[in-house]
């Protein structure tokens, strides 16, 4: 790559560490530091404009990432903000180290004040005056040059470096609870912190304050930090300290890949093909280049993945005539389809309504920050259930007498035994809801009536309205949720009820730019325990002629219609 800079900008980079000029003012390499410099429009090149061959004599660090960043199209605003990945920390340098020297800072472009005339800045011009609070009042302006270590460092330490560039908050227990979004993604990569924990909830909820593209390119930046040295301040101090926090990214870059794989488009694999094709030509690199390969791979096969039981599907029980063959020719209905294939085909409806909730649905539902499109599965969810419980009520009601009602309230308790049998807890809530409508149960007669049942039915009755109780938070429902197997459908009603609670009760911001992350954690969890019942299909043959039945029921009445029709066929007694 040849890249000719005007003059005036060939006589400041002869100034640079780490940059090479040949007589007739072509740069054979530079610090990705000032190739960001050169990418601004005032700086007539452009210094990332280059195809998508990899060139073996460019296997450069400053290449790399000025590739990478060309990759995921950055703009120089974009890259100079993700730079200050590393300056988090900074303060913890040794104060002795050459690299917290004020005239250590790296001298800039023609135009920009230079650090020590930043410093003199801050002073009153009277002599031996300052208007700085973060100055010792020892530093005036006629010795502000011999303490100049002591003016810069205590300006680090007392204004911006302070609130902006230290560690991100943790608790008692070292767990992370508040930071900016450069100072997680330095605890994220930090050579010091392996927390497996925060790694996951971390790259699992960030798109609630992040792009994938943000945190992939500020984790490209952290992996290419220069060292610390004279010319320019960063909080990587040696080349051990170097490679521990590289092999940490690249953990996390692999950790990332095969745990959220939905969050990467083709422009960002692409930019990791590349840095991984980099790695490969280093043989200090290799191995770092295997773990990104076989992460990848994995990815692959993860988005490409089908769903397969070994289980046997069960045989289906469609409607018999009376003869006891099955009967095509009959009218199907709620009503006179058993009600195990009712509640299997229903089972399958709410399973694969509930696999298709994305964890980005979940973040949109609690951050409200996200610019999502498509369906949500939630809400259609809490629609069908709506739906069903009401056309559940309205079954009961319409029966002509009272023995008809209670013959159909019998059956539906059944129903709704089957899908605690299949862990359908969704279905479970939806009949239980149907059945305990004020429209029916206002209803004595029939309750009455359908309470004289078997004794079967009636524990059953009893075991469901218990579970289904909405004493304690779901208490009881919560209990049995926990020890559920495979495949199962939870209650999307008490999902929504937990989405609200950490929606108002935990801040987004603890203050402007600081994310709060305890919300993040609690985010985590939930999507937790909605993937956790996400990865296995029920193993029941799909019967469409029933599954249209449910799919296009009629409009239910509303309640007010409910009551009505209620008090019609039991007029309340006076």
């Amino acid at each position: 790559m040849i890249i000719t800079p005007p003059n005036h900008t060939v006589e400041w980079l002869k100034t640079q560490p780490n940059t090479l000029i040949n007589d007739d003012g072509v740069i054979l390499n530079m610090h990705y530091r000032n190739s960001v410099t050169l990418n601004s429009p005032s700086s007539g090149i452009d210094f990332l404009r280059k195809d998508d061959s990899f060139d073996d004599s460019e296997a450069d660090d400053v290449s790399m990432i000025s590739r990478l960043y060309q990759k995921l199209d950055l703009t120089p605003r974009m890259i100079k903000s993700i730079q200050k990945v590393n300056k988090i920390n900074i303060n913890n340098l040794d104060n002795n180290s050459s690299c917290k020297k004020a005239n250590s800072e790296p001298s800039m472009p023609p135009g920009e004040q230079s650090s020590q005339s930043q410093n003199s800045s801050l002073m009153r011009h009277e002599e031996g005056q300052n208007n700085n609070p973060n100055l010792p009042k020892s530093v005036s302006n006629s010795n502000l040059a011999a303490n100049s270590n002591l003016a810069a460092n205590s300006i680090r330490k007392n204004s911006f470096y302070k609130k902006e560039y230290d560690m991100c908050k943790l608790d008692s227990n070292g767990d992370v609870e508040s930071g900016n979004f450069y100072q997680l993604i330095y605890f994220l990569t930090s050579k010091e912190t392996g927390n497996l924990n925060f790694q996951k909830q971390f790259l699992v909820t960030f798109p609630s304050f992040a792009t994938p593209f943000h945190v992939l390119a500020t984790i490209f930046t952290r992996y290419f930090c220069p060292i610390s040295s004279e010319k320019i301040i960063t909080n990587i101090r040696t080349e051990f300290e170097l490679k521990k926090v590289q092999d940490r990214i690249v953990s996390v870059l692999s950790k990332w890949m095969i745990l959220t794989p939905y969050q990467f488009n083709d422009t960002m694999v692409k930019s990791i093909l590349l840095f991984m094709d980099f790695l490969d030509h280093d043989p200090n690199r290799s191995s770092q280049a295997t773990i990104i390969r076989n992460a990848i791979d994995t990815m692959r096969g993860i988005k490409n993945k089908v769903y397969i039981t070994e289980k046997v599907a069960p045989e289906p029980v469609l409607p018999k005539n009376k003869f006891g063959e099955i009967d095509y020719s009959m009218e199907w209905t709620l009503l006179n389809i058993p009600p195990i294939e009712l509640a299997r085909q229903i089972t399958l409806i709410h399973s694969d309504l509930f696999r298709m909730i994305h964890p980005n649905e979940l973040l949109q539902e609690i951050w409200h920050s996200l610019d999502i499109s498509g369906v949500n599965y939630v809400k259609l969810m809490t629609e069908q259930q709506n739906d069903l419980a009401f056309t559940v009520s309205y079954s009961v009601i319409s029966g002509n007498t009272v023995k008809e009602r209670a013959r159909i309230f019998k059956r539906w308790i059944d129903v709704a035994e089957e899908f605690f049998i299949m862990n359908n807890f969704h279905g479970l809530f939806t009949i239980i809801f149907g059945l305990t409508h004020r429209s029916v149960e206002r209803m004595q007669m029939t309750m009455r009536q359908a309470m004289k049942t078997n004794k079967r039915r009636l524990m059953n009755y009893k075991k469901l309205m218990t579970l289904a109780s909405i004493d304690a938070g779901y208490e009881a429902y919560r209990k049995v949720i926990a020890s559920a197997i495979e495949p199962c459908v939870p209650f999307v009603g008490v999902l929504k009820k937990d989405l609200v609670y950490v929606q108002e009760s935990f801040r987004n911001e603890i203050e402007e730019g600081v994310i709060n992350f305890k919300k993040c954690i609690k985010c985590y969890d939930l999507i937790g325990q909605v993937q956790k019942y996400q990865n296995e299909r029920y193993p029941f043959k799909p019967i469409d002629r029933i599954q249209e039945i449910v799919r296009n029921l009629p409009k239910p009445p509303d309640t007010a219609d409910l009551i009505r029709l209620s008090q019609s066929k039991e007029p309340k007694k006076t």
